[in-house]
């Protein structure tokens, strides 16, 4: 459920999920004390919403940056090792 939240309309909790999420698999109390925190932090701010305001003489621009095989290498084309997966986006209005 945080992960949707930070995903979709609260990018400000963003990091703090991604970092408790890494510990999903052997969780320990802090994870939980942090958790806590955030849900915490979610409920005094409410009121805090993105507000989109477009811009209708730009219409809508996308900017994609991908790089799927930055760490390929012909020696090593069967390891896991040598791929990566590293895409990211923007949106404007």
């Amino acid at each position: 459920m945080l992960t949707y939240l930070q995903g979709n309309s609260r990018p400000d909790i963003s990091v703090h999920v991604h970092q408790c999420a890494r510990f999903s698999i052997d969780p320990k109390r802090s994870h939980e004390k942090a958790i806590i925190g955030i849900g915490r932090y979610l409920l005094t701010s409410r009121d805090r919403d993105i507000i989109y305001k477009p811009d209708t003489s730009r219409g809508l621009e996308c900017y994609v940056d991908a790089d799927f095989a930055g760490g390929w290498q012909k020696a090593d084309a069967e390891s896991a090792d040598s791929v990566m997966s590293r895409t990211g986006y923007v949106l404007m209005y």
